[in-house]
């Protein structure tokens, strides 16, 4: 029977520290533009979505961490959310 328990609690702490745990980020901006028509003016509002830079070629949409890692996804969105100039910038992250 202690054999069963130590197997049990193995497979547990294996299970526990193994999975993998990820979140994704996003961020939404808005661009209004006056488009001329033959009525007169009209605003345009249209919405983009981005996502944050590592480097010039990766963006840094999704993190998977294991065990007791730390998501540090949403801290360089938080950062990008600070020092950027877009107008009506949102970011949203899903996962744990």
């Amino acid at each position: 029977m202690s054999r069963l328990s130590g197997l049990i609690l193995l497979a547990v702490i294996f299970i526990t520290f193994s999975c993998e745990k990820c979140m994704s980020c996003s961020y939404t901006y808005t661009v209004t533009t006056i488009e001329q028509t033959v009525n007169g003016e009209k605003e345009v509002v249209t919405t983009y979505t981005g996502y944050v830079k590592i480097n010039d070629s990766t963006y840094f949409d999704e993190e998977c961490i294991k065990g007791d890692e730390s998501f540090t996804i949403e801290s360089q969105y938080i950062l990008f959310a600070n020092t950027t100039t877009l107008d009506d910038f949102a970011y949203t992250c899903t996962g744990p």
